[in-house]
């Protein structure tokens, strides 16, 4: 085998060892599950998938570049302090949503770029470019503009399964999302029953898999295309089933049978389906050589290189995996509670309901932010932290009964609710992320607004690390360095003092979960 494949495996691996460093903690705190009520849950699978992109990448005639390991040293390098500056001061700059729209993941092609550069050189970079801008998808602000027609989509599918059902000869009536039969029962096609979501996981799927196929770029284009029809087909197929059953049996067996796992089953048939008729469309698997991947007896000279870039690579993967060891406790929020809208209930009343809801805490109330269906309000008391202030993240449901929780965990165990005589449902829950337990409270208000009840889910919460002096004691490093990178960038170099030219000494403000204890 030639010098220059068996450098290439040794390559792919290092690369493959320093990503896994690299995005640990972004990794760590991302639920493992594509979930139907959250559309931006797809960029599971484009972490998961590019770990695979990077070993398809063997199929490339790629091999280490030592001739120009100077000047490839410089240029990675030098990306990768960009990289950690704009980690730095994005963190501080936008804090609360830093996490919420998962830049740490729109960053971190940047990371991999320096890396390859740094193994494989410019050449390399040419031939491996589907690894950076492919990991670009992991951060769901790339996808948000179409992520947002979720609810356009549902009506597109809402209107197929309705004309299907006309096509059987089916007495029905279609209001908004809503098909009524003539017996007056209905049934909702709401966003959950087409996750726009679900085929942005199917195409993050297709991606790596049509990269790793031999063929040219428009028959893979034709073929993830077909894939994403078929997924839609088999979608419409799966909701007529269940209408049928709701129709003809009762809407108990049809949520019994057909809905409860029919989709994910769906989804596994779509990927086996598509990989049958990837030949109908061109495409074939590289032939690789196995036997002589796995020589790695390297000459002396190549295996000096290969530990001289490896190390510095891993070393800069380290970098990065320290700057954001402490982004576990942080509490996030998905984007796609903020793009959450309603058909029915005007968004300026339920804006004031958020207000008279909070009235009661008999606190000053400061509306920060609305967007869609979710409030973000500071509460401050002076019999309160002086310093602090308490948050209140609201959402709403169209349904008089409690709805999801507003934040996002790594774990969520040991639930308990009660619901109170005034109508308000309490819940305390044990909330694990990363190494830390904690307890947290959060409840929910069904309310009538204009006729129509809404559910008003609260989670409580406070800035994290939030001082007015000088001492950064309960102040992570990694939220002084960044906090002082952020006050040096905007000209802020004297501590204390409350002017517009002090310096913070904690400005990363990140909110982490806030309740009261309960044993359960």
């Amino acid at each position: 085998m030639a010098r220059g494949n068996r450098t290439k495996l040794v390559g792919i691996l290092i690369l493959l060892f320093a990503f896994f460093i690299a995005v640990f903690e972004s990794l760590a705190i991302t639920r493992f599950v594509i979930s139907d009520t959250d559309s931006a849950s797809y960029i599971v699978v484009v972490l998961l998938m590019f770990f695979l992109a990077i070993l398809f990448s063997a199929k490339k005639d790629i091999r280490l570049d030592r001739a120009n390991f100077r000047k490839n040293a410089a240029v990675a390098i030098a990306l990768f302090i960009v990289y950690v500056l704009l980690e730095m001061y994005l963190r501080v700059y936008l804090s609360f949503v830093f996490l919420t729209f998962r830049i740490d993941l729109l960053l971190l092609p940047i990371a991999v770029l320096s890396f390859i550069i740094l193994l494989f050189g410019k050449d390399g970079l040419k031939k491996m470019v589907f690894l950076p801008v492919y990991l670009i998808f992991a951060s769901p602000i790339v996808l948000m503009p179409v992520l947002n027609l979720s609810n356009a989509f549902a009506d597109f599918n809402a209107y197929l399964v309705f004309f299907l059902f006309k096509g059987l000869g089916m007495h029905i009536a279609k209001t908004g999302l809503v098909i009524t039969t003539a017996t007056s029962s209905s049934i909702s096609i709401a966003s959950t029953c087409a996750d726009i979501g679900i085929f942005a996981a199917m195409i993050m799927f297709l991606a790596p898999v049509a990269y790793l196929y031999k063929g040219r770029f428009k028959d893979k284009a034709y073929w993830i295309l077909a894939g994403v029809l078929l997924m839609l087909l088999l979608n419409i197929l799966r909701m007529v089933g269940i209408g049928l059953v709701w129709a003809y049996v009762g809407i108990n067996s049809a949520v019994a049978t057909l809905h409860l796992f029919v989709g994910e089953i769906l989804f596994d048939i779509d990927i086996v389906v598509m990989i049958l008729l990837s030949q109908k469309f061109g495409l074939s698997v590289p032939r690789v050589k196995a036997k002589g991947l796995m020589k790695l007896n390297l000459a002396v000279d190549e295996r000096r290189f290969a530990a001289l870039a490896g190390t510095i690579v891993i070393g800069l993967a380290v970098v990065a995996l320290l700057l954001s060891v402490q982004e576990g406790s942080n509490l996030s929020v998905s984007p796609s509670y903020f793009s959450y809208s309603s058909n029915t209930v005007g968004n300026y009343s339920v804006y004031l309901s958020y207000i008279a809801s909070l009235e009661p805490s008999r606190m000053n109330i400061t509306g920060l932010n609305f967007s869609g269906g979710v409030g973000t309000f500071s509460l401050t008391n002076s019999t309160y932290h002086g310093n602090d202030s308490i948050f209140a993240l609201v959402s709403y449901e169209n349904a008089p009964f409690p709805g999801r929780t507003v934040g996002a965990f790594s774990k969520v165990y040991a639930e308990k609710s009660d619901l109170l005589n005034n109508g308000i449902s309490v819940t305390y829950a044990k909330v694990e992320s990363l190494n830390r337990t904690f307890y947290v409270s959060y409840f929910s208000a069904p309310m009538n607004v204009s006729g129509r009840y809404v559910t008003l889910n609260y989670e409580l919460f406070t800035l994290k690390s939030e001082s007015a002096t000088c001492s950064k004691a309960q102040a992570s490093w990694q939220n002084a360095v960044s906090s002082d990178f952020y006050n040096i960038m905007h000209g802020y170099f004297s501590y204390g003092g409350t002017g517009t030219n002090s310096l913070e000494c904690v400005a990363d403000r990140v909110a982490e979960n806030f309740g009261v204890k309960n044993e359960i």
